[in-house]
């Protein structure tokens, strides 16, 4: 079942998800940086390991 938030909502959700990931400008991490040190955008290790 599909719901519209109301705007308020809206408003609560984003704020919460704001605080939680770390997102202070229009685009998010890798993009800018974050203070959250729990997230890679990609593993460069991984990728490194796999060229060999």
């Amino acid at each position: 079942m599909r719901q519209k938030l109301i705007l308020e909502r809206t408003n609560e959700i984003r704020c919460e998800l704001n605080k939680v990931w770390d997102i202070t400008k229009q685009y998010w991490y890798p993009l800018f940086e974050c203070t959250r040190e729990d997230l890679i955008s990609f593993d460069s290790n991984y990728i490194m390991k796999s060229k060999k």
